[in-house]
């Protein structure tokens, strides 16, 4: 877990780290510091208005003040459509308020500094991204031990600001082992710019492969370093060969996302924002019509008692989740539901211990998932007698399928098409495109990407038949109940949301591969009977005639999604024959993928969470972009993971 930092001032609101011994930034002037040290030498004002985009990796957050004058200066000097990625190394993440503090002396900045703790967090250990200025620019926080953050990297930066302490106050942010993966993720043309001028630092930054330059230091410093990465010969051998990437420049920036439910909904959004033309195609007369047409879809993340990946990408994915809920209400979004918080109740003492066993690998600030005591449930969902429960303050229930539709609300002025009543029977690939057809085997669209989001359907298209994804029945039902009892979703073996004074949403059954859409009302009955043994106060009833939802979800075997390329099976099964020998000596070929196609499928029950950071990630791979979480879990995505697996085992 990362351990926040706790902080001492010295005269003028300067931030101390007892820790490191050092101060955060100069008592000469930190924002003219930053300009000095960072933003001039490595020439942003030329790359924001001559590039499409920049990549900036940080060794050092701190309070923020660098990525908050990059902000500043990106706003005034970029070019229009310009994208700014911003990731930033931090292993002891700052207390909001001491970030509000540092940064209060800089009027200049105090416009978007607010904006900004808006949406900041003290996050746990991982990759944590904020979407920024209608997602042209993203902030990527990496918090943990410097070397796993920049091992765990999936990219290159254009820009390196090296602004960890002192040398001699953090030797580890400074190791040359630290330096070598600093080139690792550099590219002809890669600049850098540090405060320190230390021969060892200038020497270890040469032997990597960077030019160096020793510069007049901003006051009182004498000397600081900038360099240009010259492209040293470096062993980039991708260790997993098979889940390389196959993202690269596309033209024209247009795209087909078959499905419009909450997975093709949120991968158009984000693909959007970074100025693409995507048509979006769903066989129903309105968006959201199967699984995501779910009047109270749960989100709540999955714990583990070890760390799994399953459990890794439900947190990160989580926390992205809040924050997007957060910036559609500020956008406008309508009849979505808040998230006002949700309890989990254990079925029993040994699911308690498991939770609690769990908890302790995940963020267990109150912030995020604190436990209850019997008074403080009880003050939550008024008729439970349980002894003790878990509290998410930003959990909760939302209308999924009211979110889709505010989400094309709020993207009407971008260039998402949207085509409903229309089925796509077949796809095929002509020269750099990919074409789609109808009954009639007239094509309805074409595009260099296509992106199949359209869950059990996709096993109707050739290049994806293989998948195996599993459908999953789930049924909810509407009951009704003591009026004011619960205030906020109830978790246990099932779970209880209320809807208005008196009604609730009853959910939900999970049936493999069970297809039929009718309600049933033995499950109803079912679920009943679990709820009442948790909240036996409450007297639920069900309505008269029964009323409720039916949905048809898709799930992966793993039940981790399946985000990426869609291999190429014949040349994957050709060039990895043999890994059923372990791990043998000759080199791999990198992955073989159908070009420009791409899928988000697999998401099961957790369409609602999930989608959201799904749909940057595989945005970010599209557009050759960095990573926004860590390469671990951009692996345990991969579609290519179901081949490797069968292939490891001769299946």
């Amino acid at each position: 877990m990362a351990e926040k930092e706790t902080i001492s001032w010295k005269p003028g609101n300067i931030p101390y780290s007892s820790r490191y011994k050092d101060i955060y930034y100069s008592q000469e002037g930190g924002l003219e510091e930053t300009s000095h040290t960072f933003l001039k030498p490595n020439q942003l004002k030329t790359r924001f208005q001559n590039d499409t985009q920049t990549t900036i990796v940080e060794l050092g957050f701190g309070t923020g003040l660098n990525f908050l004058s990059t902000w500043k200066h990106w706003k005034e000097e970029r070019a229009p459509g310009h994208r700014l990625n911003y990731f930033s190394v931090e292993k002891h993440p700052l207390q909001k308020e001491d970030i509000r503090k540092s940064l209060g002396v800089w009027p200049e900045l105090s416009e978007i500094t607010q904006r900004f703790l808006k949406h900041y967090r003290c996050y746990p250990e991982g990759f944590h991204p904020l979407i920024l200025e209608n997602g042209d620019l993203r902030l990527v926080l990496m918090i943990g031990e410097v070397r796993s953050c920049l091992k765990s990297f999936r990219g290159f930066a254009d820009v390196w600001f090296l602004d960890g302490f002192a040398p001699r106050c953090n030797q580890e942010m400074w190791s040359e082992e630290v330096l070598q993966w600093v080139a690792y993720h550099s590219k002809m043309g890669t600049t850098f710019s540090t405060y320190t001028a230390v021969s060892k630092i200038r020497h270890d930054l040469e032997a990597a492969g960077f030019e160096v330059t020793k510069r007049k230091g901003f006051t009182p410093k004498r000397h600081m370093l900038t360099g240009t990465w010259k492209g040293a010969v470096l062993n980039r051998k991708f260790r997993e060969p098979w889940f390389s990437l196959s993202g690269g420049t596309v033209a024209p920036r247009k795209a087909i996302i078959i499905g419009a439910g909450i997975a093709g909904i949120s991968t158009a959004r984000s693909l959007a924002r970074r100025g693409w033309q995507i048509d979006l195609i769903d066989r129903h007369p309105e968006p959201a019509a199967d699984a995501s047409a779910n009047p109270a879809s749960m989100a709540m993340p999955i714990f583990a008692v070890q760390p799994i990946p399953l459990s890794n990408f439900s947190w990160t994915a989580y926390l992205f989740f809040i924050a997007e809920h957060q910036r559609l209400k500020e956008e406008g979004a309508e009849n979505i539901g808040s998230l006002d918080g949700l309890i989990k109740i254990p079925k029993n003492e040994a699911n308690w211990k498991r939770l609690q066993e769990s908890i302790q690998n995940y963020p267990s600030s109150s912030e995020w998932v604190c436990n209850l005591e019997f008074d403080e449930v009880r003050n939550l969902a008024e008729q439970t007698e349980s002894p003790v429960g878990l509290h998410f303050p930003e959990g909760g229930c939302l209308n999924m399928g009211n979110l889709c539709r505010s989400i094309l609300e709020l993207e009407s002025s971008r260039s998402i098409y949207c085509r409903f009543e229309t089925s796509v029977i077949g796809i095929s690939r002509k020269e750099n495109s990919w074409c789609v057809y109808d009954i009639n085997e007239k094509r309805i669209a074409e595009a260099p990407v296509l992106i199949l989001a359209n869950a059990a359907g996709a096993l109707e298209v050739k290049e994806t038949s293989w998948f195996p994804l599993r459908k999953v029945r789930g049924q909810l039902s509407f009951v009704m109940g003591s009026k004011n009892s619960i205030h906020v979703p109830v978790a246990y073996d099932g779970y209880l949301t209320p809807l208005n004074d008196g009604d609730y949403v009853l959910g939900s059954t999970f049936d493999w591969n069970d297809l039929n859409l009718s309600y049933r009302k033995q499950e109803q009955d079912l679920m009943l009977k679990r709820a009442r043994a948790v909240l036996p106060e409450l007297d639920l009833k069900a309505m008269d005639p029964p009323q409720g939802w039916v949905g048809i979800r898709a799930a992966s075997p793993d039940k981790l999604p399946m985000i990426g390329p869609v291999p190429d099976v014949e040349a994957f099964c050709s060039n990895y024959k043999d890994l059923h020998h372990g791990t043998p000596g000759r080199e791999y070929p990198k992955a073989v993928h159908h070009p420009g196609l791409y899928c988000m499928l697999g998401l099961g029950s957790k369409g609602l969470t999930y989608s959201p950071l799904g749909a940057e990630i595989l945005a970010s791979q599209i557009c050759s972009e960095p990573m926004p979480v860590e390469s671990a879990l951009v692996n345990a995505l991969n579609p290519a993971r179901i081949l490797i697996r069968r292939l490891k085992r001769r299946i």
